[in-house]
């Protein structure tokens, strides 16, 4: 008995100090369901503020706290009208002039390229790599698709700061009717502010369909205050839970000793 007793209370102890593993929900063309989840967050990034001419293309670093960066060697990020996006022609196997990226908020949108689609490498590699500082609890956006066709080639990644990753998978979307470009909504949300990397690989590198190009449009996310830093418990504090489970240890040898006796 004896050991049981002992066991349980190493057990106990040892969940005290064991940290909890964060879980981040995915919102999947599910805009209201993010919403409700992350307390509606406003947009933080809509690229309208880049001043881009007719047919230009303008390399993009930080906005709004939001660092956009390629993934090696994949294509450098850039703002673009949305209207200037074209499918190169003769790439594909077939094309429409709809295979291009639509905006969902004003007129510009990010573009891993620039504005020529592709196929031509490194063009069509559009990895991306999205910051957050300081780190978030809720992030959403508009994943847009040259074309729309039901499969995205495209694998999304959450991460902390520290590179742990916090969730992945294939991004599931919808098919436009055509296939022509069009979007679709992809919300993350965290059970404590701890996103501070979203990398997005592309992994359609073929020239079947006019499929393997995807752009940027419309971040959400809640502007955040910087937290104050958490003091560091002081030893009666810190040690409260264990040194109660040791008293307990105690009072139980004790009390079996006594009844030995």
């Amino acid at each position: 008995m004896k050991k049981n007793i002992i066991g349980l209370v190493v057990i106990s102890l040892f969940l005290i100090i064991q940290p909890c593993a964060a879980a981040v929900l995915p919102f999947w063309n599910d805009l209201p369901g993010f919403n409700t989840a992350a307390g509606s967050p406003p947009v933080l990034v809509d690229f309208d503020s880049t001043v881009v001419a007719p047919g230009g293309q303008v390399p993009i670093g930080v906005i709004n706290g939001v660092t956009f960066l390629p993934l090696p060697p994949g294509a450098l990020p850039f703002v673009i009208r949305a209207s200037d996006s074209f499918t190169t022609p003769g790439g594909f196997s077939w094309f429409v002039p709809e295979n291009k990226l639509f905006a969902t908020s004003g007129e510009n949108v990010l573009s891993p390229g620039g504005i020529e689609l592709g196929p031509n490498d490194p063009l069509q590699n559009d990895d991306m790599v999205l910051l957050f500082n300081p780190p978030v609890k809720a992030v959403g956006f508009d994943l847009l698709f040259q074309s729309l066709d039901g499969s995205s080639y495209a694998v999304i990644s959450v991460l902390d700061s520290g590179d742990i990753t916090l969730f992945s998978a294939g991004i599931p979307i919808t098919a436009a009717p055509g296939s022509t470009g069009g979007s679709n909504f992809m919300g993350f949300v965290s059970d404590s502010e701890n996103i501070a990397k979203i990398v997005i690989d592309d992994i359609d590198g073929d020239t079947n369909n006019p499929d393997s190009n995807i752009g940027l449009d419309t971040i959400r996310s809640g502007l955040q205050t910087p937290i104050p830093p958490i003091p560091t418990p002081e030893f009666p504090t810190l040690f409260l839970p264990a040194a109660m489970i040791i008293g307990l240890l105690g009072t139980v040898l004790f009390i079996q000793r006594t009844r030995e006796h």
